[in-house]
């Protein structure tokens, strides 16, 4: 028979279905479970970009994460939480995320999924790259212009 789900508790919140990411982890998604998880939370000291956070929002839902990862749009788009990286900046961010409805979670990931779509969806990057080789592109051709003015200009 299987186990029913414990919550976590403490004497600040009740969480009981929350996504802890870790290095020793290191990954947000589980084949057993797949995405069950109402609030995805990456306490993190050091990240460059946090492929975690994107993967999180791409599956619509909410995060909470630390100012030491680059993802202030949490907070700016109402997708998540952007916190203190301290143990009391974690512990308000969690107070807060827990004391919403599901519904009220939901509708946050939704958004946090509009963004990542918007933001890094395949059209999105294919037309970045596009942009990026016309400008080399451009770029070589004015240097290989400039080479052949040259000898007319006598330089």
């Amino acid at each position: 028979m299987e186990e029913e789900e414990q919550p976590f508790s403490s004497a600040a919140f009740t969480l009981s279905r929350a996504c802890l990411c870790s290095l020793r982890l290191g990954r947000v998604y589980d084949r057993r479970v797949g995405f069950c998880a109402d609030l995805f939370v990456l306490p993190t000291h050091s990240e460059s970009f946090g492929m975690a956070v994107a993967e999180a929002l791409a599956h619509g839902m909410p995060v909470l994460t630390t100012t030491a990862a680059p993802w202030q749009i949490l907070r700016d788009r109402g997708c998540g939480w952007w916190v203190d990286a301290t143990i009391d900046g974690i512990a308000e961010g969690l107070q807060q995320a827990t004391s919403l409805d599901t519904e009220t979670l939901r509708a946050m990931g939704a958004k946090g999924r509009a963004f990542v779509v918007a933001e890094f969806g395949w059209k999105r990057i294919a037309n970045l790259m596009l942009s990026t080789y016309e400008e080399v592109l451009a770029h070589s051709d004015r240097r290989r212009e400039k080479r052949s003015l040259q000898p007319i200009l006598g330089r």
